[in-house]
C-alpha cells in the first residue's frame, strides 16, 4: 500500500472509531502529510525504515521547529505505524 493512501484509510477509520477532537484529526493530518511529502506519495508503506524516519526527524530538527511540535509529530507517526501494524497481523 501507498504511504498515501495508508494515510487517508488511517485518518478516516482511526477517527471514525476514536473519539478525538477535530483539531487532533488536523494535526495528525498535517504531521503525517509532512512525513509522506519527505518519504514520497508513491512510496510503499512497508519500504519506510527507521533510519528514514531518523532523517525525517533530523530535518525537522534542522527547521525552525519547537520541540514540542517535533515531539507531537512523532507522537503522530508512532500512533499511525502502530495502527498498521496492528491491522497486518
Amino acid at each position: 500500500m501507498t504511504t498515501s493512501k495508508a494515510i487517508e484509510l488511517f485518518l478516516e477509520v482511526y477517527f471514525g472509531i476514536n473519539q478525538r477532537s477535530s483539531k487532533t484529526r488536523s494535526g495528525y493530518e498535517v504531521d503525517l502529510k509532512q512525513l509522506m511529502n519527505f518519504v514520497g506519495a508513491d512510496s510503499m508503506l512497508s519500504s519506510i525504515e527507521p533510519a528514514k524516519l531518523e532523517a525525517w526527524a533530523a530535518q525537522l530538527q534542522a527547521r525552525p521547529y519547537g520541540i514540542a511540535s517535533i515531539r507531537r509529530k512523532l507522537a503522530s507517526v508512532r500512533v499511525f505505524f502502530g495502527y498498521w501494524g496492528r491491522r497486518v497481523r
